[in-house]
């Protein structure tokens, strides 16, 4: 019985060398939950991994899923229960208890974000690991400072940790707030926050409707929505050293394939030379989720 990273995956789907942007995108119809959820497990238990880099001694170094890893997970779609109970379900994470242990950190975008009467609570607490912030304000000074205050409690807790971010879909800032944070404001909160973490994975929207703008051939004028959405996915790409997308089947409707998950090159692929680590291979598999939110994966 395979774990809950499908093999085929398990080379990419692993702790982010240090410094580098993994970008995740998805379409309504084939959602990329199932794919954070592998990260978060990859980087905080790790499973049978493919050596990423050679040591200086010839020896493979392996990653992710070392004791020394902590994830701060921010999400604007998807509150803390719901993530909860669905990474106990589909891979057997106990988020609860990896909090309790100072190795995980939820930042919820959506319960107070949007003028939910939900009491706040901070991140801060004294003498006790961090478990929960709230973001409460629609300015990126704000985001950025919750965040980042996430991050070094962690620190604080364990010096010597590996921190994963990942943001989940914080394309929705570029939609909902007012007045609109555009995408600029957006990438210098992302160039910001990088260097505070070990590696960083940001998961957007890749529908078509939001992409027309980055297209040459547009039928009619591009809304300033589609415009900076577009911008900002597009600036995402050319930072990631990794891009996995899901998006469902060109052919329409199958009941035994839920769609087909895609892991290119992005544009920071070119700077691993720098530390060694192997070159990404570009693949293309079709994955089926089932009702208990295991995972199939198989090649074309």
């Amino acid at each position: 019985m395979t774990g809950p990273i499908p093999p085929s995956l398990s080379s990419y789907l692993v702790l982010p060398p240090q410094d580098t942007l993994v970008l995740v995108t998805d379409v309504i119809s084939a959602t990329s939950n199932w794919v954070l959820l592998r990260f978060i497990y990859a980087a905080l238990k790790g499973h049978e991994r493919q050596p990423l880099r050679a040591a200086d001694d010839g020896s493979n170094v392996t990653a992710g899923g070392h004791d020394d890893t902590a994830v701060v997970l921010v999400s604007w779609m998807r509150d803390y229960i719901l993530w909860r109970d669905t990474a106990r379900r589909a891979v057997g994470l106990d988020l609860a208890s990896l909090q309790n242990q100072g190795r995980f950190v939820f930042v919820d975008g959506l319960s107070t974000f949007f003028g939910a009467d939900v009491a706040p609570d901070p991140v801060s607490a004294a003498a006790a690991a961090p478990k929960h912030a709230h973001l409460t304000s629609p300015t990126t000074e704000h985001i950025q400072s919750t965040i980042s205050a996430a991050v070094t409690q962690l620190k604080a807790l364990k010096p010597n940790s590996k921190i994963l971010l990942m943001l989940d879909y914080p394309s929705i800032l570029l939609e909902t707030t007012l007045p609109p944070i555009k995408s600029a404001e957006l990438t210098s909160m992302l160039l910001r926050l990088r260097p505070q973490v070990h590696s960083t994975i940001v998961s957007l929207p890749g529908d078509l409707p939001l992409m027309q703008a980055a297209t040459a051939d547009v039928p009619q004028a591009s809304t300033p929505m589609e415009t900076e959405n577009a911008a900002f996915l597009v600036g995402c790409v050319h930072e990631s050293r990794l891009v996995v997308g899901t998006r469902r089947l060109e052919t329409g409707y199958a009941s035994d394939v839920s769609g087909v998950v895609r892991c290119t090159k992005g544009g920071g692929s070119d700077l691993e030379a720098q530390d060694g680590t192997l070159d990404v291979k570009e693949s293309e598999w079709l994955y089926y989720v089932g009702a208990d939110l295991s995972v199939k994966v198989w090649t074309r």
